[in-house]
């Protein structure tokens, strides 16, 4: 009787676990059993995919439209740090402005045939790199989110920025304001936006659906 219990019990095991969907099911042991969970997305019989934010900043000053920082906040989740490259070039910072994640590493170059130097005064980051000379490199940890304005002592014409942000979802606005964020998590998150000569008009929030592209439109003003 026992014996037919047992292999009663087993087949109705077996036809539970024929009916959940393998992609469903994760195992792990614990003392030498198998246990087996399930994922709440995978139960629901789909995955859910990241989405894309796109959209354009706005201003009435055409030429401020470029090299707006945009950027997500609310994630729940770990920043990521990245590495960037920054060169001094024709008597400029190239690229004029950068966006990374809270402790991220960039590399400054010089391509030019002269003498520079990097300098910042901004709290956050205070940068006196002297006798910056032709083709050497030097590499900047950014620990902490702000934007710090790159100057050169030298040539007091050059100048630029590296944003840092608490995000891992980001981008710089080109020439006609437009932007695009991918990769972006489904969920409710708010839009900030840095600017070297404007401000950001109103509050906006994007909510992004799997699989799906968010477009925004973001006012800026004097």
């Amino acid at each position: 009787m026992q014996n037919r219990s047992i292999r009663v019990n087993a087949s109705l095991i077996l036809a539970g676990l024929c009916c959940v969907s393998p992609d469903a099911l994760s195992g792990e042991v614990e003392n030498g059993v198998a246990v087996t969970t399930t994922s709440p997305v995978a139960s629901l019989g789909k995955t859910l995919q990241p989405g894309i934010v796109s959209g354009t900043v706005e201003t009435s000053i055409g030429r401020y439209r470029k090299n707006a920082v945009v950027y997500l906040k609310g994630m729940k989740e770990k920043v990521f740090p990245k590495q960037a490259k920054m060169d001094q070039k024709n008597l400029a910072f190239v690229p004029h402005v950068i966006v990374v994640p809270t402790g991220s590493s960039v590399s400054f170059s010089n391509s030019d045939k002269v003498n520079h130097d990097i300098t910042s005064a901004d709290a956050c980051k205070k940068l006196d790199i002297d006798d910056f000379h032709p083709s050497m490199t030097r590499v900047v940890t950014f620990e902490k989110a702000c934007e710090v304005n790159l100057l050169c002592d030298l040539h007091p014409e050059m100048s630029a920025y590296v944003v840092v942000v608490e995000s891992n979802y980001f981008a710089v606005t080109g020439a006609d304001g437009k932007f695009t964020i991918d990769s972006v998590p489904p969920g409710t998150y708010d839009v900030s936006v840095w600017s070297e000569k404007l401000k950001q008009a109103k509050a906006v929030s994007v909510t992004v659906k799997s699989g799906q592209t968010s477009r925004i439109e973001i006012g800026m003003t004097k």
